[in-house]
């Protein structure tokens, strides 16, 4: 018959990709995977081993049973993956992580992280003005699909009069007037970065609040 004496604890360890630290494990964007062992110690025969995972839209495993799973991430966010046997159980927290980095060609882009400041200086030509903004994602599978959003100022939009833009990794910002607008751009792994663009003056010198700079 089966034997499950003998065992005190289950342990989960890592056989492939990044190591667990402390119960946790982190995998560096979407499709990055870790290969996990589960085993009762110091006896693991005879122990059916379970799997679950929290969310398995931020991560999925690899099989429901057995003593070795794979991890796969599938977007940035945190879940949890569990395995039981016998009395035991075990989680180690999957945090899903990634970064998307914004630059401007044209105007000054102050920052870090999830929150940017564009200072712009518009050069018009018959009313109208342009300046570039860029993302890069690491890792690069970050960039398969960018979605940008810009609102807050009607006279300063993307190319073409839009308000969304997808799947390119650049946009052009339109202005013929002046304003205040707020872009937000997101990666296929989850990550959003806001830009927001200091009182931007329109054809006339005059800022959105009607004071002239200078």
């Amino acid at each position: 018959g089966i034997n499950c004496s003998g065992g005190t604890e289950i342990t989960v360890t890592s056989t492939a990709g990044p190591d667990i630290i402390g119960n946790a494990i982190t995998l560096n964007g979407a499709g990055a995977t870790a290969g996990f062992r589960a085993s009762v110690m110091p006896n693991s025969d005879g122990y059916v081993y379970t799997w679950s995972v929290a969310d398995p839209d931020i991560a999925t495993i690899s099989a429901t049973t057995g003593r070795n799973v794979t991890v796969t991430a599938q977007k940035m966010g945190t879940t949890t993956v569990t395995v039981k046997a016998g009395q035991f159980s075990k989680s180690i927290t999957v945090n899903v992580t990634g970064t998307l980095t914004p630059t401007a060609t044209g105007a000054t882009l102050t920052g870090s992280g999830q929150n940017y400041t564009v200072k712009w200086t518009p050069n018009y030509t018959n009313n109208q003005a342009t300046m570039t903004l860029s993302v890069s994602s690491a890792p690069a599978n970050g960039n398969a699909k960018i979605t940008w959003n810009i609102s807050g100022a009607p006279g300063i939009t993307f190319s073409g009069g839009a308000t969304t833009v997808e799947n390119s990794t650049s946009v052009t910002v339109v202005a013929t007037n002046g304003g205040s607008p707020v872009v937000t751009v997101t990666n296929n792994l989850g990550y959003t970065v806001t830009i927001t663009f200091d009182a931007v003056q329109g054809p006339s010198g005059i800022s959105i609040n009607g004071v002239r700079p200078y």
